[in-house]
């Protein structure tokens, strides 16, 4: 398990709008293909007030754009979280916890919270932000993390880059890491075309 605590480098006061939260989180040329000038306007800056620091454990693969929205989310909030590297061919990490069998899940002060969206709304009650929010998070869900496999994952090669990850992150075995490998850069180059 690893401790993640990632500042988003704003005062504590006047802290981002969502524009930049998603340019934070999913860094992607892609963005300006389906940029919405309508919530980009309507996006007030956001005010995070903390009610209190929840415990927070991520299950995640390190690739995965719902999961690195959550983190973005996190790391945006200044939560302090664990991270829990998912096997993506056992999930065994996952079985431990949940029936739930896709990442990321987290564990918010004890609750098993399953799905980027709704790990945000738990979040969410720990600060207050604009409803704005909402559209946001849908925005980013149907629009733009559609279109990061394709230009992520575009040819085996970059995919095998990005699954790099499985030799070195997690408790796997070298057998785990290999297979992690190879089957999480197939499926991604399948997803993405």
């Amino acid at each position: 398990m690893m401790h993640r605590f990632r500042s988003a480098g704003v005062k504590a006061k006047a802290v981002m709008p969502w524009t930049g939260m998603v340019a934070l989180g999913c860094a992607t040329t892609a963005t300006a293909a389906y940029s919405t000038p309508a919530l980009a306007k309507a996006a007030p800056p956001l005010i995070a007030i903390d009610r209190s620091t929840p415990e927070v454990t991520l299950y995640q693969y390190e690739p995965c754009p719902y999961c690195c929205k959550t983190k973005a989310v996190l790391d945006f909030l200044k939560v302090p979280y664990n991270v829990v590297e998912v096997n993506p061919v056992t999930k065994k990490e996952l079985k431990a916890i949940t029936d739930y069998n896709k990442v990321p899940v987290a564990v918010v002060d004890g609750q098993v919270v399953p799905n980027s969206s709704d790990i945000i709304s738990r979040l969410q009650s720990t600060s207050t932000f604009d409803p704005v929010t909402k559209d946001w998070n849908e925005w980013i869900d149907m629009k733009l993390v559609v279109l990061m496999p394709p230009n992520i994952y575009r040819t085996v090669p970059e995919a095998l880059q990005a699954f790099q990850y499985c030799l070195t992150e997690g408790n796997f075995t070298a057998w785990e890491r290999r297979v992690s490998l190879y089957t999480g850069a197939a499926a991604m180059v399948t997803v993405a075309f």
